[in-house]
């Protein structure tokens, strides 16, 4: 179960369960579903597969963010590494290794075929020349840029005979990414097509066959840190095939008739999916949108200004979520001095309750002025609640996919963000501490807030839930929930002591 769905099934249990606790003491209202069609995409049969012998023929390039091979057999790029964002015990950060990018073929001329290129670097670019088709001679070009993650590639054919030639379903490979059989549940990669003007998301573990796609100008995968993304100029058809471990994805031309000189250009993408850093280099709209990724999205910005000031995550985690919780403070007064007035005035709510009980009508005119007269909101309590969840959800959201988190340490035992802070193992089970701290912290929090004597129990339950459902989260995220309880904790001690 991914993280996303782990957060949402936690507030929609929690939900669940007040209103099924308090059913037995309330009217219940039947709240209606709606269901939305998933929509069926037809696949075909799989025939394709890519697989190709290991070269000795490698060279290495480089710029200030990455490390990268090229393999002369065959003209294409064998792997590219990161030289930031490494965690312990990490040269570098490898966005894919043994890959096939940039590989390109034709299907009844040289499938499966290796041929080698003479290469050399000129003035910022990397030429590679060969003879991989009959009568035509290819040559091509990556140019690296000292700061980017992307490459401009140019793939060009110089025709030998008097006349054009076609090659038949020519084919550009973007990557060959390893997955592994036994994936990380909170990291499936996804394919991004855009096709026909469109974006189409798939992920990976539903994939079983080849999918084509129509009109394609690119093509991409994405996992929580990492991007491979092929663009051409010129649409051709996008495929995506999984074999085995890998899952191989590029752009294929059905006919490609080459008269003189023809040319391919693009650009090859290999670095961080993190939308700070790949919009910068991708204008496509692939990114997504929505309310909850434009909170993250903002709040992350916040982040990242303080991140300049005080240059720890962490503790930009924590100063930022106390600025969260003194920014809803007047919300949060206002809820509790409601839900603190209503525990005190329950046995009297429950008089009048008894009294009208055949009455509705003077039922909710009687609590109504009670409300009135001594300055209740008897929806207070939600309102802080119902706000939060966005905004918790939006950094949440934030937090999950930001690369700058991966391998930066905070204090103590926390060496990495962006994983569990676990400090030792019993067997193969970790002990992680900010779970535990969360569980308590929420216990403490629950015991703080005034609720229907019948309803203590829920103080027990929900703790014990969230544990279970956030105990393998990252640190990061846990850190900022941690904060939000003390500091709940910490303006209910002194609100309820005036």
């Amino acid at each position: 179960m991914k993280e996303e769905h782990r957060l949402l099934l936690a507030f929609l249990l929690s939900l669940l369960i007040i209103l099924i606790y308090g059913s037995y003491y309330r009217k219940k209202y039947p709240v209606k579903k709606v269901y939305h069609p998933v929509e069926k995409k037809v696949v075909e049969e799989r025939k394709d597969k890519f697989s190709l012998e290991y070269s000795p023929n490698l060279f290495q390039f480089q710029n200030e963010y990455f490390v990268g091979k090229i393999d002369a057999c065959g003209g294409l790029i064998k792997e590219i590494g990161l030289k930031n964002y490494v965690r312990e015990n990490e040269k570098y950060f490898y966005i894919f290794e043994n890959s096939l990018s940039l590989f390109d073929f034709c299907e009844d001329i040289n499938r499966w075929k290796k041929v080698k290129y003479d290469y050399r670097y000129s003035d910022g670019e990397i030429i590679l020349e060969g003879r991989p088709y009959p009568y035509l001679k290819e040559e091509k070009r990556f140019k690296i840029s000292p700061r980017k993650y992307s490459l401009k590639f140019s793939i060009n054919f110089i025709n030998k005979k008097k006349k054009s030639l076609k090659l038949k379903d020519y084919t550009i490979i973007g990557g060959k990414i390893h997955i592994g059989l036994r994936r990380n549940r909170y990291d499936v990669p996804v394919i991004l097509v855009k096709s026909k003007g469109r974006v189409y998301k798939k992920a990976i573990e539903r994939i079983h066959q080849k999918i084509d796609f129509e009109d394609t100008s690119l093509i991409c995968c994405i996992s929580r840190y990492k991007m491979v993304l092929l663009q051409v100029e010129e649409k051709g058809n996008g495929f995506v095939v999984k074999e085995g471990e890998n899952v191989v994805f590029g752009i294929k031309y059905s006919d490609l008739r080459i008269e003189k000189d023809y040319k391919i250009e693009g650009i090859f993408y290999a670095g961080p999916s993190d939308y700070f850093i790949a919009s910068k280099e991708i204008k496509e709209d692939i990114f997504g949108r929505g309310l909850f990724v434009s909170i993250g999205r903002f709040l992350f910005l916040l982040l990242s200004q303080i991140y300049k000031v005080i240059p720890n995550w962490g503790w930009s985690i924590i100063l930022l979520t106390l600025l969260i919780r003194a920014v809803f403070f007047p919300l949060t007064k206002s809820s509790l001095y409601s839900m603190k007035q209503l525990q005190k005035l329950r046995p009297y709510l429950k008089d009048i309750q008894q009294k009208y009980k055949d009455n509705p009508y003077q039922l909710q005119k009687e609590l109504m002025n009670i409300y009135r007269e001594y300055k209740i909101n008897p929806f207070g309590g939600c309102i802080p609640f119902l706000i939060q969840i966005p905004i918790f959800i939006g950094f949440f959201i934030s937090l999950r996919n930001s690369i700058f988190l991966r391998g930066a340490p905070f204090i103590l035992w926390i060496k990495d963000l962006s994983l569990p802070d676990t400090i030792f193992r019993i067997g193969k089970f970790p002990v992680n501490i900010l779970p535990i701290l969360m569980t308590i912290t929420s216990y403490i929090q629950q015991k703080f807030t005034p609720t229907d004597p019948s309803q203590r129990s829920l103080a027990y339950f929900i703790p014990l839930l969230f544990l279970f459902l956030f105990y393998n989260f990252s640190s990061g995220l846990l850190l900022y929930w941690v904060t939000m309880n003390i500091a709940a904790i910490l303006e209910q001690y002194f609100i309820y002591r005036k």
